[in-house]
């Protein structure tokens, strides 16, 4: 371990911050090293080429959560920048990727952090892209044979990717709320994305480019962004008990919910009962129940059948300007249940948030991690 490396670490896991630019990050869980990122490369740009000028641990006092923030200039040309944010909370990583061009560049590829995942698994399940209002489906896991193996390959973005071991560490990796920018390439007549799993029998590769040029072409001055995230559970593990005395809220109880705050299934219909976490609308009605009940008792708060879906809503961006703009609100939820539990912590309080026991949902560590008290984060 290089001497400025950062550490966070909690029960379980710990995650490293590199300044070798050749490998930023690497994710360690039950004793072993189950993920790191690989330099990402633009054709004319590498990541492994650059000088790392961030690398710092940002920590809350509380230990509900902590971030590292990176950034790595290419000194070279136009100089840009690669950017990346982590927030840790709970069983829950959330990763915002910027590639910043500070002057225009022509380009191969934007690729957005490829992921190694060493060592022998077992099995997977790919979820694909879904319809807006979609639930998520069963999961339906598959066997990863011997020798070199392609697990997905498509010029769409998955969704989510399950991965398990022979000693049962279950890995999520999933795409961000921002799906319109992970299907950016389809806007454009001259690029394609490309997006690929392969397993071998020294690990799991997973590479993902939005945007594959046709030919090198001249991207502008900008900040390409994308979101994704990773979570991690093992086999075995359950659902703990709610307390008898949790108290139970529903946003469904109080005034009419308007249709601003639903997911909408496309221009004119909206799915009634299913928030859109990622609305505004959603967002203070859900707030406003919590400080509300958290005002009037303590204890364990749950906020019951909880689903993620993709919506179509391009208000819920604040992009009214628009019509339709692909996203879903996974992350919306992790940052929910984060701000209720630094809501509650003071005062002894916590909020968990749960799928329905029936729900494909629950199978997901995203989803079963926040059925759960949070632990608490430490850096070092």
């Amino acid at each position: 371990m290089e001497e400025n490396t950062k550490i966070i670490k909690s029960k379980n896991w710990s995650a490293e911050l590199c300044s070798a630019p050749e490998t930023p990050f690497k994710f360690e869980y039950r004793g072993r090293e189950v993920l790191h990122l690989t330099p990402v490369s633009s054709g004319v740009i590498a990541e492994a080429s650059g000088i790392v000028k961030k690398s710092r641990i940002h920590e809350r006092v509380d230990c509900l959560s902590c971030t590292f923030e990176y950034e790595n200039v290419i000194p070279f040309g136009t100089e840009p920048l690669i950017k990346r944010n982590f927030e840790f909370a709970a069983n829950h990583v959330k990763v915002t990727y910027d590639f910043d061009l500070r002057r225009p560049i022509a380009l191969q590829r934007i690729e957005v952090d490829p992921l190694f995942l060493p060592g022998k698994w077992k099995r997977f399940c790919v979820i694909s892209a879904l319809v807006p209002g979609q639930r998520i489906p069963a999961i339906e896991w598959q066997d990863i044979a011997d020798g070199v193996q392609e697990l997905y390959k498509s010029s769409k973005p998955f969704l989510i990717f399950l991965v398990e071991d022979a000693d049962g560490r279950i890995l999520e990796i999933g795409a961000g709320d921002d799906l319109w920018r992970w299907n950016a390439a389809e806007k454009l007549e001259n690029a394609h994305g490309d997006y690929a799993i392969t397993a071998s029998d020294t690990g799991i590769t997973i590479t993902r480019i939005p945007l594959v040029f046709n030919e090198k072409t001249e991207c502008g001055k900008r900040n390409w962004r994308f979101k994704w995230y990773f979570a991690w559970s093992h086999t075995g593990y359950k659902t703990p008990a709610l307390s008898r005395k949790a108290i139970k809220l529903s946003a469904l109880d109080a005034d009419p919910v308007p249709d601003s705050a639903l997911i909408a299934v496309d221009e004119n219909k909206v799915l009634p009962g299913a928030f859109c976490f990622q609305a505004p609308a959603a967002e203070r009605r859900l707030k406003k129940i919590l400080r509300s009940a958290a005002g009037k008792a303590s204890g364990e708060f749950l906020f019951p059948g909880i689903e993620p879906y993709v919506c179509c809503s391009a208000a819920h961006l604040d992009r009214g300007n628009k019509k339709s703009l692909l996203h879903w609100d996974m992350m919306s939820i992790l940052d929910f249940y984060l701000w209720g539990n630094q809501q509650l912590d003071l005062s002894g309080s916590s909020l968990t948030v749960r799928a329905d026991k029936t729900s494909p949902a629950m199978s997901l560590p995203s989803i079963s991690g926040i059925a759960r008290p949070v632990q608490r984060i430490t850096g070092k």
